[in-house]
């Protein structure tokens, strides 16, 4: 099977490739989940580690392992290749991603530490603060909306897949907003946010609407004045002490409290929402700027889209020509990670399911105009799960010493165009991927050799 190493020895002869953009880390337990890996980096072990500074990760997990004992959560696991720790398969399996936890306890002075674990593991475990009641009355007033990506959705369904043979996607409980964002619900306790399903539902006997409209109320009531703070940077940041800044876009007399005629909206991470004046030149780079930090502050990525609020309709604010240079690389730098994210799964799932298929990173490389755009590498006889990158190198090696014989970079689209039945939509994944059906042969690779684009060399 070709591997990442190859590939990329291959492409950094005449790619300008950037390095792995920092990730965060994902925290998953029964209710709550973030969306991003964990960072690589916590798989070295550096000085801090040999002078005891530092938990190395394999201590960590089998100490937090250790530690679920004391809230009965059950039998786990350290797996190191997705550093998270697995428990069961089928009804009741689980795991627990420790690159946030890892960070947060890492990060706490050392007789604070213990407690950091805790309180992840109380957020899991089955107590009764935790647990949602079964009659809806009794649930109602602690149900308050969130806003998601479609790709939370998708991350879940792979998450439950590994452990299981059942192949219906987790029932989450999903409204449209605008664009890939969607309202769903959570039931909220002193130590997490729990989502509900469409069976919490059904259980309750309210549908989906009477429920959302339910918890717009409760997050108006706790929406007090005066939450929103002016920037800097030509903008407002809304904070009212709670982990659901985000869920006001579903309120939109909040953001209507500024006054903006034209008001900009980001929400980059559940628990921020930025806000900018569209009638300002400089709106969009102020909206990167503040992004860029909530980004580096915030829990896990939400969006890095602009949207736009007239009266009461959200809408796609697109990027105007020659504006949102950061904007831009802030939303190449968000599909890179959402496909790593979904990469370390697929190929998780891969191995615990005996599948042989090669699934492509999405790249990217800096065309010579310092744009960002991203790469996908399909070669010849490897069954490969294409990302839908702006570009597609193919490649034919050698089948002895693995040199390249021919290869070619051409946009995505004239792929699609060429050779439509050779690439398949694979089904429930977002992003999208697409799984390769054979090789162009050679009519049609003359037809993309004449397409092909030139990308500069790569930057000492």
């Amino acid at each position: 099977m070709l591997t990442d190493l190859l590939t990329m020895a291959l492409l950094t002869s005449s790619l300008a490739l950037l390095p792995r953009f920092p990730s965060g880390s994902l925290a998953v337990g029964a209710n709550r989940y973030d969306s991003r890996l964990h960072d690589r980096e916590h798989k070295a072990v550096g000085w801090k580690e040999w002078f005891g500074l530092k938990l190395p990760p394999q201590q960590f997990a089998q100490m937090v392992i250790e530690r679920t004992k004391k809230f009965e959560m059950g039998e786990y696991t350290y797996s190191p290749n997705t550093n998270e720790i697995v428990k069961g398969q089928g009804t009741g399996a689980g795991s627990i991603f420790l690159g946030r936890m890892y960070d947060q306890y890492s990060q706490a002075p050392r007789r604070q530490r213990m407690a950091v674990v805790d309180r992840f593991l109380s957020s899991m475990a089955s107590t009764p603060e935790n647990k949602i009641p079964a009659a809806y009355a009794d649930a109602r007033l602690r149900v308050l909306p969130i806003v998601r990506d479609q790709i939370d959705l998708s991350i879940a369904r792979l998450m439950s897949s590994r452990f299981t043979q059942d192949t219906q996607a987790p029932s989450m409980t999903a409204l449209p907003l605008v664009d890939r964002l969607i309202a769903g619900l959570a039931f909220d306790t002193p130590n997490a946010i729990h989502r509900l399903t469409d069976k919490h539902l059904e259980d309750w006997s309210v549908d989906a609407k009477t429920a959302l409209d339910d918890a717009i109320d409760n997050l108006r009531t706790q929406t007090r004045a005066g939450g929103w703070s002016q920037l800097e940077d030509n903008g407002w940041s809304g904070d009212w002490g709670d982990a659901y800044a985000s869920s006001r876009m579903l309120t939109p007399e909040v953001i209507h409290q500024l006054g903006l005629a034209d008001p900009l909206v980001m929400v980059p991470c559940p628990e921020f929402i930025l806000v900018a004046d569209g009638n300002r030149p400089d709106a969009f780079e102020a909206l990167g700027a503040i992004a860029e930090h909530a980004a580096k502050k915030g829990k896990r990525q939400l969006s890095m889209t602009v949207y736009r609020l007239k009266q009461q309709r959200w809408e796609i604010a697109p990027l105007p020509e020659g504006q949102g240079k950061l904007l831009r690389t802030l939303q190449a730098q968000a599909t890179y990670i959402a496909y790593a994210d979904q990469k370390q799964l697929l190929d998780d799932l891969h191995s615990r399911k005996n599948v042989d298929v090669f699934v492509a990173s999405h790249q990217l490389v800096e065309d010579s105009n310092g744009t960002m755009q991203s790469i996908g590498i399909w070669t010849d006889g490897v069954p490969t799960m294409l990302p839908h990158s702006d570009l597609v190198l193919l490649q034919e090696l050698d089948e002895i010493h693995r040199g390249v014989i021919r290869r070619v970079i051409v946009p995505f689209t004239e792929v699609q165009r060429h050779i439509p039945r050779q690439l398949q939509v694979v089904e429930g994944l977002d992003p999208s991927r697409y799984q390769t059906r054979g090789f162009p042969g050679k009519d049609i690779w003359q037809k993309l050799e004449a397409v092909a684009v030139t990308l500069p060399p790569k930057q000492q």
